[in-house]
């Protein structure tokens, strides 16, 4: 019941923010002239006319920004200083999508609450949706919390042990000089964005029944602990503030952000056949400087004391797997996700344990579980950015994605004791 009345009052704020829009703009003008109808959907904008492209968080603007140069307008939906998760739309942000000729979004329900409004809106949407990362290139994940190792390594409240099926070592994570520079795994296909590896998910393994709408196999955030009640042991804040079953986190990878960067293009040339020059030419730039960012990693995450890093939440798991380290996440996916006292009580063994001398903190985050961290274990505090979500303080400081994520390596460098 909730999600239909969730999805009628989209409707209903669309329609009549469109039809204030209307009757402002006609005035006192003759009521018998019959206002132009809208141009069909998918229909490419004249040359002259800059694409207005939305996109979900900085990090699509980002890519659509440097692809797209003076040929788009690009508006942010998730705007500096706002937690992501937590964002509401307005009426005027629906409009806004619903007019937009490209919608650049990441997708793998990222943002939960976004896909209800698309579906939503329905035919009322006038141009091109692109979801930039995708399930063929995703890695699954686990809950934090919840008592148990994932797949991937990444350190649940019961266990200190790692020697898990994906050890990260050089062989598996090694990169080559390949168009995108993975000989793993994630090897990345520029024409098809696929991945044929060992992460491929079909339907029948994760039992999606289409690619917004992803059940919850692990039962996260159950009654007892919540006090929600709903089918899959979700509340309404779960279903607000939650993921997918898979980390949406692609752009955390260099080269998984060419992938994304490539298919924002695709969509851009769509909708703008004219300027698809300038848009590969730019996509080129890009795509090196981002080989070029990877490069960097590489390098300098080549030779460190310890190959796990604290840090505020799960978001980080692709660029743990490029470069064969462990994130150990003191919430789950989602920031908003309050750990428990015996999960904050493993990770201060576990930092004790290794000899970990920093946590790594989320400007946009309170930070008072890392502090609580920081000081029972006389670790430091060093920054790190998700980047899904920034500060006005971190752009002015760091300039853009690539400055942001230079930091990151930086206090990755300093936490693991890189030399």
């Amino acid at each position: 019941m909730t999600r239909i009345f969730l999805n009628n009052m989209y409707r209903l704020l669309v329609a009549g923010a469109l039809a204030l829009a209307i009757v402002a703009c006609s005035g006192d003008a003759d009521p018998t002239n019959t206002p132009t109808s809208p141009p069909p959907t998918n229909t490419p904008v004249a040359a002259s006319e800059p694409l207005s492209v939305v996109a979900s968080i900085y990090p699509m603007q980002y890519f659509a920004e440097r692809i797209g140069g003076d040929r788009v307008e690009v508006a942010t939906i998730v705007r500096p200083g706002v937690e992501a998760h937590s964002f509401e739309l307005t009426a005027s942000d629906l409009i806004t999508i619903a007019e937009a000729d490209v919608i650049a979004m990441n997708g793998l329900s990222l943002l939960p609450w976004l896909e209800r409004a698309l579906e939503s809106l329905g035919d009322d949407i006038s141009g091109i949706v692109v979801e930039a990362a995708y399930p063929e290139a995703a890695l699954p994940f686990v809950e934090s919390g919840h008592g148990h190792e994932d797949e991937h390594g990444h350190m649940e409240e019961d266990e200190h042990g790692h020697e898990d099926e994906h050890d990260h070592d050089e062989d598996e994570h090694g990169h080559d000089e390949d168009e995108h520079g993975h000989e793993d795994e994630h090897d990345h296909d520029e024409d098809e964005h696929g991945h044929e590896d060992e992460h491929d998910h079909d339907e029948d393994e994760h039992g999606h029944e289409d690619e917004h709408e992803h059940e919850d196999e692990h039962g996260h955030e159950d009654e007892d602990e919540h006090g929600h009640e709903d089918e899959h042991g979700h509340g309404h804040d779960e279903d607000d503030h939650g993921h997918g079953e898979f980390d949406p986190h692609f752009w955390l990878d260099p080269l998984l952000a060419i992938t994304q960067a490539e298919r924002i293009a695709e969509a851009l040339i769509e909708a703008d056949p004219e300027g698809a020059d300038v848009y590969r030419a730019n996509l080129a730039t890009l795509s090196s400087e981002l080989r070029a960012l990877h490069a960097e990693f590489e390098a300098g995450l080549s030779s460190c004391v310890h190959r796990e890093f604290v840090t505020s939440h799960a978001a980080y798991g692709y660029l743990a797997a490029a470069y064969g380290l462990e994130q150990v996440p003191i919430a789950g996916l989602s920031p908003e996700a309050e750990p428990s006292p015996q999960r904050l009580a493993a990770i201060a063994d576990r930092i004790k344990d290794l000899g970990i001398t920093a946590v790594l903190l989320e400007p946009v985050l309170s930070g008072e579980n890392e502090r609580t961290l920081a000081d029972e274990t006389g670790a430091g505090i060093y920054q790190i950015h998700a980047i899904e979500s920034v500060t006005q303080a971190e752009l002015d400081e760091h300039k853009d994605y690539l400055g942001l994520m230079r930091d990151n390596l930086k206090s990755l460098r300093a936490a693991m004791e890189c030399s």
